[in-house]
């Protein structure tokens, strides 16, 4: 298994998250390359700024479906697709 670290934060009207991993600890274990994209579920409300994707269409704002504030935890865990904490 191959720690990752993910912060989730807002400022004002904007949320942010962040995810990383130790890259190279990743290559010594043979990590297979992850799913860097957002779940179907939130694609409309959660819009990629970096890194972009080939064919990325241009940034659109706000949101076609922006969450609304009591939608904090499907947005912070992915709508549950990430491993809870054990």
């Amino acid at each position: 298994m191959l720690a990752g670290h993910l912060t989730t934060f807002s400022l004002g009207f904007v949320a942010f998250q962040v995810f990383t991993v130790d890259f190279l600890a990743a290559d010594q274990h043979g990590a297979p390359v992850w799913n860097p994209r957002t779940p179907k579920s939130l694609a409309d409300s959660l819009d990629r700024i970096y890194p972009t994707l080939l064919g990325q269409p241009d940034l659109s704002w706000p949101p076609a479906k922006p969450l609304a504030r009591d939608e904090w935890r499907r947005m912070v865990t992915w709508d549950d697709q990430l491993r809870p904490e054990s």
